[in-house]
């Protein structure tokens, strides 16, 4: 017994090595908090506490969670009700979806259902049962393997716009015209922050969709994202949140010129750069 036990434990160790997931609880009851943490620790996981829904939408904003375990009934905001809240905020700034996985003491039929409509993308019955839970947990992707996959679709979307452009126009064409682009990023970026600081919410929704607009010829899906999230905040006049969604285009905009350059590079124009340098 004591060599099964050993073994199983090891098993459930080595799960969280494979996976470093940074995990999040959302519970409102003490008893269900320690035997959730309990279970999670046996596993190798620590995880962070929320005691209520809004407690978990303020700590997603604050941090990048890999997987989120929500309870469905507490108090002040219900799981439902902050998944919602989450699932808004990742699409306002662009951040890749957390797993969201449902905690019920007593899941019904159609449930199930209710829960993916919310935007929940499981869910495990109380009390947790550690095969049950590394079931769940070995359905994560940690969101620097999400990352890297959607990096390496963004390159492969700006090759082949760089390689159209340059059929369109020529090599010499296309290399300058992603060096304008690069160069007025800068100031294109200024106007945004300009327009927020002073308030002026439609323009920063117009300076946000003309530079959205310009991403789009080099496919520089992150930057575009990232521009439509201020946009769609100042149309809604929220501008906390379209600050917020500033920052993130701030560094979105920097790893994009470094992404143009480096296709520019990969795709055999070296030496046009050189020339035009």
């Amino acid at each position: 017994v004591c060599a099964r036990a050993a073994e199983r434990a090891q098993v459930d160790e080595n799960l969280s090595i494979a996976k470093p997931l940074r995990v999040l609880l959302v519970e409102d009851n003490l008893i269900n908090q320690k035997l959730a943490r309990t279970v999670l620790s046996k596993m190798g996981y620590k995880a962070d506490l929320a005691v209520n829904g809004q407690e978990a939408v303020n700590m997603t904003l604050r941090n990048r969670y890999d997987v989120v375990f929500m309870d469905i009934q507490m108090p002040i905001m219900d799981g439902l009700e902050a998944t919602k809240w989450i699932r808004q905020n990742e699409h306002i700034t662009g951040s890749s979806p957390t797993r969201i996985i449902a905690l019920t003491a007593n899941a019904l039929a159609g449930d199930a259902e209710v829960y993916l409509a919310a935007g929940m993308d499981d869910y495990l019955s109380k009390p947790l049962r550690i095969e049950e839970l590394r079931k769940a947990l070995s359905r994560v992707d940690q969101v620097g393997e999400n990352v890297a996959a959607k990096s390496a679709d963004e390159t492969s979307a700006t090759q082949n716009a760089i390689r159209e452009l340059s059929e369109q126009l020529s090599p010499e064409d296309a290399v300058s015209l992603a060096l304008d682009f690069s160069a007025d990023l800068d100031a294109q970026i200024e106007a945004i922050r300009s327009s927020l600081q002073k308030g002026a919410i439609d323009e920063a929704r117009r300076n946000a969709h003309s530079l959205r607009g310009n991403a789009s010829i080099f496919a520089l899906e992150d930057l575009q994202q990232a521009a439509r999230a201020i946009e769609d905040a100042c149309a809604n006049a929220q501008h906390d949140v379209a600050q917020e969604a500033f920052g993130r285009l701030e560094t979105v905009a920097k790893s994009s010129v470094v992404l143009l350059k480096k296709v520019i590079m990969d795709e055999g124009s070296a030496d046009i750069l050189e020339r035009m340098s």
